[in-house]
């Protein structure tokens, strides 16, 4: 008698909170998918203290590289984020923060 078994690896989505856009190719993207693990759906926007969205997340893999909608450079500052995450073991995640843009 065999029975099959799921293993799901431990759900982690852990956000940064700084970024460095610029010419030297270090910390250049600010993206959730170097400190998650087992995320299966994810969703996130981005937006400047005003509430204008500067970036929406449609995958874990994606990264905002600190540009506006139009393509320019975004500001030095603070920006805000929500994201909702379902995990590969069906969990859920939501949740809110902020992220430190710091040009060079």
């Amino acid at each position: 008698l065999c029975k099959d078994i799921i293993v799901h690896d431990l759900p982690i989505l852990n956000t940064p909170n700084v970024f460095t856009p610029g010419s030297d190719n270090k910390n250049d993207l600010f993206t959730f998918e170097f400190v998650s693990q087992a995320v299966e759906e994810f969703n996130a926007i981005i937006v400047d203290r005003w509430g204008t969205k500067m970036y929406e997340f449609y995958s874990i893999l994606d990264a905002w590289d600190g540009t506006n909608p139009g393509g320019s450079e975004a500001k030095d500052g603070g920006y805000f984020y929500t994201y909702d995450a379902v995990f590969t073991n069906g969990e859920t995640q939501s949740g809110q923060g902020n992220i430190h843009l710091i040009r060079e």
